[in-house]
Formats: structure tokens, C-alpha cells, sequence
């Protein structure tokens, strides 16, 4: 059986480009909702995101969709750095990279196979 789950005459989804000042303003618009607790949005979020976004930055009208999958990936992201941090990793704020002598990396490395691997 070809593709099961999936029915293959629906159409597929498009792939948002972003920039850097999208995210931006996107980030600002989520910021903007309150919070049900650090990393929850009020259900119905994404109506007053999406109106907000789409009367600052016209012309890009992202699905919902789209909207809910990037907040998705920003707060994976934001995870992984605050992991890092935690971890004894450091900010370059003018870069805005993560810094680290060889041997931290190194070492975070083999921890984060390790666990890979448990999983």
C-alpha cells in the first residue's frame, strides 16, 4: 500500500518564507497575547495574531497554519538556547551566536548523541 494515510489528490502544503524583520514582527504580535503560563498562549490566539500580522506586514497573508508552525519552531528554538545557556554556553550579543571554548562543545556533543541514542 503506496502513501497510506495520506490522500494523495489533497494539496500539499506551502512552505513559508520568512524573513528576519517577518519574525520580528511576528514576535511582537505574539508578544502582544496573554499568557496561560510561560510557554502557553490563551486558546483563540492565533485570529488576533494573524489579523495583527497581516495589517503590519501586507501582501505575505500566511495560513494560520503557517502562523502556528512557526510559533512552533520559534519555541523549539528558544529551548535550545536556553538549554545551552544553562549549560555554561554564552551569548555574543553583538553576533548573536552561541560561544563556547572547544572542550564545552566537545563535551555537550557526546551527551547529546548519548541521549539521542537512548531515545
Amino acid at each position: 500500500m503506496d502513501g497510506f494515510g495520506r490522500n494523495r489528490n489533497a494539496p500539499r502544503p506551502v512552505r513559508v518564507a520568512w524573513s528576519d524583520e517577518e519574525e520580528r514582527v511576528l514576535v511582537e504580535c505574539l508578544l502582544t497575547q496573554p499568557r496561560v503560563h510561560p510557554y502557553g498562549l490563551r486558546a483563540g490566539w492565533i485570529d488576533p495574531v494573524l489579523t495583527m500580522f497581516n495589517a503590519r506586514v501586507p501582501g505575505k497573508n500566511p495560513t494560520p497554519t503557517a502562523i502556528h508552525s512557526k510559533y512552533r519552531r520559534m519555541r523549539l528554538e528558544d529551548g535550545v538556547v536556553r538549554m545551552l545557556l544553562q549549560d555554561g554556553f554564552g551569548l555574543n550579543e553583538e553576533s548573536h551566536l552561541i560561544v563556547g571554548e572547544d572542550w564545552l562543545w566537545d563535551a555537550w556533543m557526546q551527551v547529546y548523541c548519548l541521549i539521542l541514542r537512548m531515545t
